[in-house]
């Protein structure tokens, strides 16, 4: 267990990692194996800062340090308004946040049973635990200044540590009571339960060691063991004084622990008592200091009385790395809340030579006097922000920037820009604009009514919270200022950019676009931690600031989910925004007055597939969806619209999509349409039509087999599954028009013989809008400038050839010119399992490139000339090539001749959106 360990509050052994340490914990208690898993169940004793509630919550997992993670909580979901972040620290005394402390759950039995017949009161515990909270920075803060009479851990005669034994297993294997039993048993040449002269009976012993109590039933052994023989070895096993031979190392490893940790408690609950019977008297902390070091955090004068009482907004660690020692402090805004009906404080800030901030206060210009956060010694110069009449602050926004150390060559995250956001659309900005940002804002309900930080003296502002009090309190004159009523001439128009984010938006650290209105939703299929260092970075989908609602809306999503991309085409000019490092981009076309209102993913470690559906039921669909798809917030249900992405990559190179979640607000549609299920019926699970089927009037004829259908095909992913498989997708290309060209891409081939055709555009003749499915390749990426080709490419991870990965971009595209012409047939190639691996179109008078592994002669040619009662198209079955863990391609895996209905006199209804467009947008 490399590194640091937080301990046990009730025995001071480590709380184990479940992930990190996977290697221990396994086997029996037999011979010198000890069983470790007893260490990663665990348990923290927490407080609610607003309810004064203690309670226990129950599933936590390591996140980091002394920091847990207990989103899945039941409980903490009952107290979700004062554990917003979801995240606790644990031994964590000073600042705004609650005191809290991890224990195993055996310990915490051994508790209960040392108490028994009485329950343990929580808040005395609590109070008692607290009372032992460090507070000298010489130590890592990962366990309570508790004497736990733990001179050393070594078992006697041994270099093993008893702590790791559970205290509280010791009767769940026979091997315990065995060996009492045996060790124990009366001789023939001594008179029984007899010790120094005193006659000893069970209530005797348990008397004296009352850990022993639920070890051996003894009265059901009495007429075979020997109550003095019996107690005398549990006084040299509790005492680890029995040395190998009469009792096994498991044995004397458990029974010891269980008898420091006994004692442990019993003082522990000794004080608890003592709390209990004098709940008036005033609680005391044991602090110990060492010389020359001051406390790890420290208050430096006593708060205002506004601020009793006031909770705090999340605690994010503005800069990084943290610092060792930091002073936390706070400032009130106002004295009392009637003071919220006209006062207008000054919040000053404080910036050192390198335009840092380094400190934050508040300035009274009646009396020429500032109440200052930060280090003194830095600051270099300031500028103030006035709260704005009839107005009042309602969050504030911190720009920080990563930048190199010299010495050691490192980055760390400074802090270089402040924003101070008020109520009614307005703001005060200090510093650098442009940067990733974390927002602060109060809990709905609550005012703003002083700021906390903490720093380090020579580093400057670590942190900054908002500190709060519940509105209830707020006077009635002031109830407009807050946004607790609306002014007489405020309109509807102002009230909707009023700055009131969702609270969920102080989480994470933005980059890119701040979602200031939308609602933030949880990411998956890895759940982001809140108040992680490093950026989430967001890509909204709201129109630009403009009166013209003449522009076509085009969302891009790249092949493999490295990038995503929106574009707003007008007449005039193209307004792009963009997020990833993109290599062949997905464009989904959509009206102006169209709405995303659901999105699927399908993936367990990273994404695999997104689905989403438009409030016109079309399907936009890359990678592949599954029947264990997720849908990300509410699932639509046409009462809201996704206005944007936030996400996550595993590296800086995105070769996977870990994490992706939705940003919506709610709207009101005018297509109230359900979600149709747009899928073949051919097979009980079916295949989604990307972006829909051709027409839902009249039934799609299917002219002939699928052509690559094969019960078995070898991949080095999804070996033996089946192609196509059921999460394979399907879409269509109109044959009956006349085609200037046909424009296809090819990907790296894998090990398997498969046609490695990615992407397909019929641009067709006289006007006709083209028809297309894939991504299009973006034309020499920027981030691929000066890197080997090895190293652009995920394909290295395997299931691809070395040689090809040298010579060859991953994707190639290739063109064949048909000058107007009809297409009369498809002719495609299989191999002897049935596999598709070459495809060549045939026209009036001429042939295409033959595309794929095109050997022999081909097993079928497809009838493409339409007649006049119905269109001619070709099926294509999309799915994964199966190159490797780390990247796949989604490629046709199967065609099929379909005959589609005319609709009467009419023209086909199809809405094929423009792909002529976006041939360009990426070179």
């Amino acid at each position: 267990m490399g590194g640091y360990s937080v301990e046990c509050a009730l025995c001071c052994a480590p709380i184990l990692n479940k992930h990190r340490d996977r290697d221990v914990g396994h086997g029996r208690d037999s011979g010198n194996d000890i069983d470790r898993a007893w260490m990663g169940e665990f348990m923290i004793i927490a407080r609610d800062p607003e309810t004064q509630e203690t309670f226990i919550i129950e599933k936590a997992r390591h996140h980091r340090d002394t920091t847990f993670d207990v989103h899945d909580d039941e409980e903490v979901a009952n107290h979700g308004d004062a554990f917003d972040s979801r995240l606790v620290t644990v031994y964590h005394c000073e600042g705004p946040q609650a005191f809290a402390a991890p224990f195993h759950v055996d310990c915490y039995k051994v508790l209960a049973d040392a108490y028994e017949p009485r329950d343990i009161d929580l808040s005395t515990l609590y109070d008692t635990l607290e009372s032992y909270c460090p507070h000298d920075d010489s130590i890592y803060r990962s366990r309570l200044t508790f004497d736990y009479d733990k001179p050393r851990h070594s078992l006697f005669g041994t270099a093993y540590d008893f702590s790791f034994a559970s205290p509280n297993r010791v009767s769940d294997l026979t091997i315990f009571v065995d060996e009492l039993k045996i060790n124990s048993r009366r001789s023939r040449f001594s008179v029984p339960h007899i010790l120094n002269g005193e006659r000893l009976t069970p209530t005797k012993i348990y008397n004296d060691m009352p850990w022993a109590k639920y070890i051996l039933s003894v009265k059901q052994h009495k007429m075979t063991i020997d109550m003095a023989m019996y107690y005398k070895n549990l006084v040299a096993l509790g005492n680890g004084r029995v040395r190998e031979g009469n009792f096994t190392l498991p044995v004397r490893m458990h029974l010891q622990n269980r008898c420091r940790i006994w004692g442990v408690c019993s003082r522990l609950l000794e004080e608890c008592s003592a709390r209990g019977q004098s709940a008036n008297r005033t609680k005391t902390k044991t602090k110990t200091k060492t010389k020359n070091q001051g406390p790890l955090i420290k208050h430096t004068k006593k708060a205002d009385n506004i601020l009793n009482g006031a909770i705090s907004s999340p605690i994010p660690l503005l800069t990084f790395p943290a610092y060792a020692s930091t002073i936390y402090d706070r400032v009130s805004l106002i004295e009392e809340m009637k003071d919220l009906e006209k006062a207008e404080p000054v919040i000053r800030v404080y910036w050192d030579a390198s335009k840092h901030l380094v400190g934050i206060g508040v300035y009274d210009p009646d009396t020429d006097t500032a109440k200052t956060l930060g280090s003194k010694g830095l600051f270099h110069r300031s500028q103030d922000a006035q709260m704005p009449p009839d107005n009042w602050l309602a969050g504030i926004l911190i720009v920080t920037k990563e930048v190199p150390e010299q010495i050691p060559r490192i980055w760390r995250r400074v802090i270089v820009g402040i924003k101070f956001m008020f109520l009614y659309d307005d703001f005060i900005s200090f510093g650098e604009p442009v940067g990733d940002v974390r927002v602060l804002v109060p809990k709905p309900w609550h005012t703003v009514v002083g700021i906390g930080a903490s720093w380090n003296e020579a580093r400057g502002v670590e942190s900054l919270v908002l500190l709060q009090q519940d509105q209830e309190k707020v006077p009635q004159s002031a109830h407009c200022r807050v946004g607790m009523e609306y002014p007489d001439d405020l309109d509807g128009l102002s009230v909707s950019t009023m700055f009131r984010p969702d609270p969920r938006i102080a989480n994470f650290l933005w980059r890119g676009w701040i979602p200031l209105q939308p609602e933030v939703w949880p990411t998956y299929p890895v759940r982001l931690d809140p108040l992680m260092p490093t950026p989430v970075e967001t890509l909204m989908l709201t129109k630009p600031n403009s009166d013209n609602l003449d522009y076509k809306f085009i969302l891009g999503v790249d092949a493999q989910f490295r990038g995503f991309e929106v574009l707003f085409e007008y007449k005039d000019k193209t307004v792009r925004r963009s997020i990833g490092l993109p290599t062949a981009m997905h464009y989904f076309f959509m009206d102006s007055d169209e709405q995303i209102t659901k999105c699927y993913i399908t993936g367990k470690d990273k994404i695999e597939g997104i689905r989403f559906v438009t409030d016109k039921t079309q399907h936009f669909i890359v990678g592949r969806p599954g029947r264990e798809e997720r849908g990300l917030a509410k699932e639509g249900l046409n009462m809201e619209s996704i206005e944007g992405f936030h996400c996550r990559w595993s590296d800086d190179r995105n070769i996977s999509l870990t994490s992706l979640g939705v940003l919506t607000l709610e709207f009101s549609s005018v297509n109230l349409g359900e979600e149709r299920e747009d899928k073949d019926a051919e097979n009980i699970l079916g295949h989604y039509w990307v972006p829909e089927r051709p027409q839902t009037k009249f039934p799609i004829a299917e002219v002939g087999p699928i052509h690559g259908y094969t019960p078995m095909i070898e991949r080095l992913r999804y070996p033996g599954l089946r192609v196509p498989g059921p999460k394979a997708v399907v879409t269509w290309l109109d044959c009956s028009k006349p085609l200037e060209s046909i424009d296809i891409t090819m990907c790296h081939s894998t090990t398997t013989e498969l046609l490695m055709m990615t992407s397909m555009i019929f641009m067709y003749a006289e006007g006709h809008e083209p028809m297309h499915f894939g991504p299009i390749p973006v034309v020499s990426p920027k981030h691929e400038k000066d890197v080997k080709k090895q190293d652009r490419c995920a394909c290295i991870h395997g299931g691809s050839f070395e040689q090809e990965i040298e010579d060859l971009p991953h994707y190639e595209p290739d063109k064949w010119h048909v000058y107007g012409g009809y297409l009369k047939a498809l002719r495609v190639w299989v191999n002897d399992v049935g596999v598709l691996t070459g495809l060549q179109f045939v026209a009036d008078e001429s042939e295409s490139q033959k595309w794929g592994f095109c050997r022999g002669e081909h097993v079928a040619e497809l009838d493409l000339q339409s007649k006049e009662s119905n269109t001619k198209g070709i099926k294509f079955f999309l799915d994964s090539n199966g190159r490797n863990d780390v990247s796949e391609d989604i490629v046709v895996v199967a065609v099929q001749l379909i005959e589609v209905p005319k609709n009467g006199d009419k023209e086909q209804n199809i809405r094929h959106k423009k792909p002529r467009y976006v041939t360009s947008f990426r070179q």
